[in-house]
């Protein structure tokens, strides 16, 4: 492909694309990943009161965006396992796991519930 094509080609997808999605090769404070080009140090962004970092071969969504002196932010990462519409839930990539339920019950590693009177249970 001739430089000018590249260029061409790049110019296109810097007026148009918003949004793709990459591979983290690095993670950190900041991250490196491969979308359709290589990105360094992309700022993670999650919602207020949650911290993530995503392992090495994860997919995220990275979002074109301008007001942040960035040019790639990554949003969030694909989800491979489906909840219930309105529940929400933590995991690490060790194992560790934090469910609630939308009863207002809280499930912890599956295996320890806490209901919504505060009483406890092993399931």
């Amino acid at each position: 492909m001739s430089y000018q094509r590249a260029r061409e080609r790049q110019s296109r997808q810097d007026n148009y694309n918003t949004s793709e999605l990459g591979n983290v090769t690095s993670s950190g404070k900041e991250i490196n990943a491969i979308g359709l080009g290589e990105y360094r140090e992309v700022p993670l962004i999650a919602p207020f009161g949650i911290r993530w970092n995503p392992p090495s071969g994860a997919s995220v969504q990275l979002i074109k965006n301008w007001s942040m002196g960035s040019n790639i932010v990554a949003v969030g990462t694909i989800v491979d396992e489906e909840i219930e519409p309105g529940e929400v839930e933590l995991y690490s990539q060790g194992g560790a796991k934090i469910q609630l339920k939308n009863d207002g019950t809280v499930i912890i590693n599956e295996h320890f519930k806490i209901n919504p009177d505060g009483s406890t249970e092993r399931i």
